[in-house]
């Protein structure tokens, strides 16, 4: 038996299975890590549902629910009362893209199909209810399903128009604004050239009635000025 296991020593076989071995939990580790970031980071792609969420005192708050979390109690124990994360969005409206709700507070959650995520470019997304479409003074549509008819009927345009803007603001607002900052540093150098001559200073000893210190800010016409 002692032989068999040195000629098998001999041979490197057992060195080659433990590399086999390794390279294979290596493979699986980076196989499983992708799994979990492609699981966490392909949910902000898909749209989830919009809940209602009725909480304490008679308010609603619509929005996404995010996460759930436990809070720890006053002796820092976990497993007390809980709050979920939702985003309202709605800047324009709340000022946050973000909510922390209380699980005491919750009273209900329900997911009404007439609830609706729209993206916007600006102020975060809109979550609510589609009751009439204005554009300026002017009513469109009203009631869910005409309005939802006449936006997606003037969607083409508005995303044409608002690649119109960026194609603006990135190149001729960007070539105006290089313009404007090469125009002021013209004139910063005409400025500086027609700028009177300046007395040129010179250390030098800064002498007074108790001590003496050095001074770099003293001209040599200055009385109270000994040279250096």
């Amino acid at each position: 038996m002692t032989a068999a296991l040195a000629r098998l020593w001999r041979t490197g076989d057992p060195f080659v299975w433990l590399t086999a071995g390794a390279l294979a939990t290596a493979l699986m580790m980076i196989v499983g890590l992708l799994a979990l970031i492609l699981s966490q980071a392909l949910g902000v792609f898909w749209p989830r549902a919009v809940a209602q969420i009725e909480i304490v005192g008679g308010g609603v708050v619509v929005g996404s629910i995010r996460a759930e979390e436990s809070l720890p109690d006053a002796e820092g124990r976990i497993g007390g009362e809980r709050r979920i994360l939702v985003q309202v969005g709605n800047r324009d409206f709340w000022g946050a893209d973000f909510r922390w709700l209380p699980s005491s507070s919750v009273l209900g959650v329900r997911y009404p199909r007439d609830l609706v995520t729209l993206e916007r470019e600006e102020w975060g997304n809109f979550y609510g209810w589609v009751d009439g479409l204005r554009i300026g003074e002017t009513t469109v549509a009203t009631g869910p399903e005409a309005t939802w008819q006449a936006m997606m009927a003037r969607l083409p345009a508005a995303r044409a128009l608002a690649a119109r803007i960026q194609e603006i603001e990135r190149k001729q607002l960007g070539d105006i604004n290089q313009s404007i900052e090469e125009a002021r540093l013209r004139l910063r150098r005409l400025e500086y050239r027609a700028a009177p001559p300046q007395a040129s200073a010179r250390p030098c000893w800064l002498v007074s009635p108790s001590y003496k210190r050095n001074t770099m800010g003293c001209t040599a016409n200055s009385r109270h000025c000994v040279p250096k």
